[in-house]
């Protein structure tokens, strides 16, 4: 790894060996693109400002910018095609802003009866306050993989209704292209409950466009509640 450098005002004297380590501090610059980097390049910005850019960041070749405090603007405030921006790495995969992975939460608008006993039904989760990459697809009640990787499934949903005889069973399944994929939670439910919750994850190796829903099953008459506490899925790229 090449030398530590500091920059004031310029980056005209920026090294042309490559890999470096340079430190871009109390700049102001105003160009085409404000700070581009390359050439496997790792540059650290702090407390930078300038205006008028058609691109504030951008970094490619295999370059790493980590900024910190006041940032430089642009039209397009950042482009990383093959490099990365980051705030700091959390991760081993330097993408640790919630904008970078992969990742979808999905909710029930109202509660949700369960049309017929002891048989699997698809929870038609449609509304998502995070959605990244578009993971989450309120269109069809499911996840929709952006790209391919290890996915992290964890789904909740909440059980209630009356009359429930002695040897009621209820239970939350994770399904992948129209098929079980796996069992995330079952439990027996006794006659004096007035509903039961049921969780579970599972870990899954995923390729882009495959579908991930959530069904539900219960041998009495059931209502899935929508309270966000209780019923609830996301879906998060992990690897």
């Amino acid at each position: 790894m090449g030398a530590r450098q500091s920059f004031e005002h310029s980056i005209n004297e920026m090294p042309t060996k490559c890999p470096q380590i340079v430190e871009i501090s109390r700049g102001c610059f105003a160009c085409e693109f404000q700070i581009w980097l390359s050439c496997q390049f790792q540059f650290f910005v702090t407390n930078t400002a300038g205006t008028g850019n058609t691109i504030g960041l951008a970094a490619g070749e295999g370059a790493t910018l980590i900024k910190s405090g006041n940032t430089i603007t642009g039209t397009q405030a950042e482009s990383a095609t093959g490099g990365t921006i980051t705030s700091g790495v959390t991760n081993p995969w330097g993408d640790n802003t919630t904008q970078q992975r992969a990742a979808g939460i999905m909710y029930l608008d109202k509660d949700f009866v369960i049309p017929s006993a002891n048989v699997l039904t698809k929870l038609p989760l449609n509304l998502s306050p995070h959605n990244v990459k578009n993971t989450a697809n309120i269109a069809t009640n499911s996840f929709i993989v952006p790209e391919s990787g290890i996915y992290l499934l964890h789904a909740r949903a909440g059980f209630s209704g009356t009359g429930a005889a002695s040897n009621a069973v209820i239970g939350l399944v994770a399904y992948t292209d129209g098929g079980v994929n796996g069992t995330l939670d079952e439990s027996p439910i006794l006659s004096t409950q007035s509903g039961c919750s049921l969780s579970g994850s599972l870990t899954l190796l995923l390729n882009a466009d495959q579908k991930v829903e959530i069904y539900v099953t219960a041998n009495y008459a059931s209502t899935i509640t929508s309270n966000v506490a209780h019923t609830f899925a996301t879906l998060t790229n992990i690897a």
